[in-house]
């Protein structure tokens, strides 16, 4: 009985949730031809009633007299009238993209006691308002309430986008063209079998498919608004969420390869499709995605990738079939490029390509090239079960013989003894599980493993394709008005016959890189080294000449001068297409558009040598005052060794020796001295880093020289253990002073408040053989107050301190320097008190 009651309780629980959001999906037919004020008052009624709330509050970006527009509703009348604007002013941290504790508990600004606070965006960047709704239930919101509070918020912000911008007739006019396109989209995602998903225009997921679901294993609710980012691969996760803002941003659709996680915690690769839906103003209305399911194809790539001895062929096989497969053609024509691929490549005799037809029982052929070129005959059309081709659909194996004049399978044994047909590859198309057609090809000689797995991987990627194809062709056919969506790259590539010594294939990208006209074709030689940079010129065909000479792959970075003036940075790839006798008779490559990336790189290091400088001069102006007394004493001792020799002079019978000891304490002071100016100027000076043989010992000594009198003011003694003939490593004397200094310094501020006695630094070294490879070791070790939970971390971000008067730049600099040599730095907590800061330098491959 426990147990039926329980059921019931669920279903009424569901029915209040399914009737709930089905009077929000109601409220755009209520919210239609009304104002913002309107729509905006409607949201906050329906939603104190349905889900019982205190009060609710709205603030739209909308303003009068410079004052954004604010309203409120509350659960029980309040005398006086709660004013939106003073309700506004306590909300207002919730109301400025402070969402990291959301929802929290806060006093009750309308009554007593505390309630729950949630906040949501209007808008992905809240560029129509905010929203905030509010409970004293302590578990309020729950996961229901979320989603409906979701849904009625990406509601509300489709109806006041559509007020903003539309009038009345063109407001109705664009809801019935949305919903037939959602009703027509929503009758296309039942039949296609790929993750498919849309978004309101700021980005907002409001629906997935069931797939989508089933291969998480996680709930609807969990996807909507931006919750889908966590099943994204951590490594692809930074790169897509720029990318999908990016096309957000500008309208334009994008399609991009992760890896998505399934529900039992393996990663899966997916070719993902963005595209924009537009009303007939142009503007979006709504985003639609796909997501297909290319894992297999990924492997296949790495297991080739693996055969050296065929990635170039593979390679050129891969790029005409990845072509192919992206061309805005039929299927039909797609897969016939792919089987002429196949055979102009692989040695095919001819080479076919047959796709299940729509009730699943027959094969029908779709291309065919080679030797046989017709598409009729009884070939034509394969009953699933029949002849060879019916057998591999049917049981969903590659069916592989290099004996077909003998095997039992084969219908015409004849016609391959007359034809000296010698080996025959068949493979199913496979898509998830299911079979969308088989991919076959006779050849007149053996096929080898190579071969093989090249075929395996083809039809891996023309089966991908087919899917892919497929719901391209459904989504065009039941969304004719989308725009077409591109995503813009800054890769070109290439194809140049060298025997006649003329480009044979410029891409688009290559065209728009080098800013030629496409309509003149692929340009001569010299035309394309008219564009490159005259002082890049010679060393880019000597490293032509060379590959050229050699039969090998080349790879060359070079610079573009166009004829406005404008250079360009490209990294360019190549590499040769062999025949069977060995001879070259093509090279195919990529040149890629790097200027953006190097305009940065180079902006960024002119900030980071700024900064370093500035950050230098810093901690130098820190010990200035021990730089002085230090330089005092050996300046002083000189004028007191002068003073002697000028009293051993004028005496009766000078005394040379004790004058000529006095001289030479006088020059090793005068060098002291020197030695010490010669280190600040090095640090100070405005010096580019030099990678050059050095032992950090001498580092070390450098720096507790230059900190000597410092720690003599602070009553800090400093200790060094490091030994004379620790290895050498590569790096920039100066840069690593400075960071060795800071930690120095560091350690001293860290003991400012401990006793006199306990002031004690110890600077070791040592091998650390733990690194991986071996690495030289110095550790800064203090008696301070020590690191607090978390801290080791956060002490190398930049403008983070725990010094009332310090920058928070120094560590952040320090690490950065430490990195570029190739190393780390970190900090840890000692077993007694104060902390450890270290950093590795790997050694130079001469040791």
């Amino acid at each position: 009985m426990a147990n039926e009651s329980t059921c019931d309780d669920q279903i009424r629980r569901l029915q209040i949730c399914i009737n709930d959001l089905v009077s929000v999906q109601a409220l755009p037919a209520i919210w239609s031809g009304q104002g913002s004020s309107q729509i905006v008052a409607t949201l906050l009624d329906v939603l104190v009633r349905m889900l019982s709330l205190d009060f609710a509050f709205a603030r739209l970006s909308d303003s009068i007299n410079g004052s954004p527009i604010e309203f409120v509703r509350l659960a029980q009348r309040r005398s006086p009238p709660a004013e939106p604007s003073e309700i506004g002013r306590f909300l207002n941290p919730w109301l400025t993209h402070n969402f990291a504790n959301a929802p929290v508990t806060v006093p009750n600004p309308v009554g007593d006691g505390e309630v729950r606070i949630a906040p949501f965006r209007l808008g992905l960047l809240e560029e129509i308002g905010m929203l905030i709704v509010c409970s004293k239930r302590a578990d309020f919101p729950t996961q229901i309430e979320m989603l409906l509070l979701r849904v009625a918020a990406n509601q509300a912000v489709v109806a006041l986008q559509e007020a903003r911008r539309l009038d009345v007739t063109a407001l109705k006019r664009a809801e019935e063209s949305a919903r037939r396109s959602e009703k027509a989209l929503r009758d296309v995602i039942n039949t296609v079998p790929a993750h498919v998903w849309s978004t309101l225009p700021d980005g907002t997921v409001d629906f997935v498919n069931q797939r989508w679901q089933e291969f998480t294993g996680s709930p609807l609710e969990d996807a909507m608004g931006w919750n889908w980012e966590t099943v994204i691969h951590p490594d692809d996760r930074d790169r897509f969420v720029a990318d999908w803002r990016v096309a957000l941003e500008s309208g334009r659709g994008n399609d991009s390869e992760l890896r998505l996680r399934r529900k039992d915690g393996t990663y899966r690769w997916f070719f993902v499709r963005n595209v924009p839906l537009r009303d007939e103003q142009k503007n979006i209305v709504k985003w639609y995605g796909t997501g297909i399911d290319i894992e297999d194809r990924k492997r296949a790539e790495e297991g080739l990738q693996a055969a050296m001895a065929e990635r170039t062929h593979l390679a050129v096989v891969r790029e005409e079939i990845g072509t192919a497969l992206t061309r805005k053609d039929s299927l039909s024509g797609i897969l016939h490029k792919c089987v002429e691929t196949v055979v102009r490549y692989l040695d095919a005799a001819f080479a076919r390509i047959w796709t299940l037809n729509s009730d699943g029982r027959a094969l029908e052929l779709q291309a065919s090239a080679g030797m046989y070129t017709r598409m009729d005959g009884h070939h034509s059309r394969i009953p699933l079960g029949e002849l060879k081709i019916g057998h591999i659909a049917r049981e969903r194996k590659a069916y592989l013989t290099n004996d077909v004049q003998n095997d039992p399978l084969v219908s015409d044994r004849e016609w391959a003894r007359n034809e000296n047909i010698i080996s025959f590859a068949g493979y199913p198309l496979v898509v998830e599980d299911r079979v969308v057609g088989v991919m076959g090809m006779f050849a007149r000689k053996t096929l080898t493993q190579g071969t093989l797995d090249t075929l395996a991987f083809i039809a891996d990627g023309i089966a991908q394709g087919i899917e892919r194809k497929r719901a391209e062709e459904a989504l065009r056919r039941s969304e004719a008005y989308l725009a077409e969506a591109q995503k813009l790259s800054k890769t070109g590539s290439w194809a140049y016959n060298p025997a006649t010594e003329k480009a044979i294939y410029w891409s688009e990208e290559m065209f728009r890189i080098a800013e030629l006209d496409p309509q003149q074709g692929p340009p001569a030689a010299a035309t394309f080294l008219q564009r490159v940079h005259p002082e890049d010129r010679d060393s880019m065909m000597e490293v032509l000449r060379k590959a050229a000479l050699e039969k090998t792959e080349y790879e060359d970075h070079h610079r573009l001068l166009l004829p406005d003036g404008t250079v360009k940075y490209i990294h360019g790839i190549g590499h040769p297409v062999f025949n069977r006798p060995g001879e070259v008779i093509e090279y195919v490559g990529t040149e890629v558009d790097e200027t953006e990336r190097k305009l940065a790189e180079e902006a960024l290091r002119n900030a980071q040598a700024a900064l370093t400088r500035v950050t230098r001069i810093t901690t130098l102006g820190e010990v200035s005052a021990s730089i002085a007394h230090e330089l005092n004493q050996p300046l002083t001792a000189i004028v007191n060794n002068a003073n002697a020799c000028l009293g051993l002079v004028p005496g009766g019978t000078p005394d040379l020796e004790e004058a000529r000891e006095a001289l030479a304490e006088m020059v090793s002071d005068a060098g002291r001295a020197s030695a010490i100016i010669e280190r600040v100027r090095g640090m100070a000076r405005r010096s580019a880093p030099e990678q050059a043989p050095l032992r950090l010992g001498n580092v070390v000594d450098d720096v507790v020289a230059l900190a000597v009198m410092e720690s003599a003011a602070r009553r800090v003694e400093i200790h060094t253990q490091v030994p004379p003939d620790l290895p050498i490593v590569l790096g920039d004397r100066v840069q690593l002073q400075q960071v060795l200094l800071n930690l120095v310094v560091n350690a001293m501020d860290a003991m400012s408040s401990v006793e006199e006695s306990e002031r004690r630094i110890e600077v070791t070294g040592k091998v650390d053989t733990q690194e991986n490879p071996p690495a030289v070791r110095i550790s800064v070790k203090d008696c301070g107050t020590g690191l607090r939970t978390g801290e080791a971390v956060r002490l190398f971000e930049a403008f983070y301190t725990t010094k009332s008067n310090g920058m928070g730049l120094g560590l952040a600099i320090s690490r950065s320097i430490i990195e570029a040599h190739g190393g780390r730095l970190w900090a840890e907590s000692n077993n007694g008190p104060g902390a450890t800061f270290a950093f590795c330098l790997p050694l130079s491959k001469s040791e």
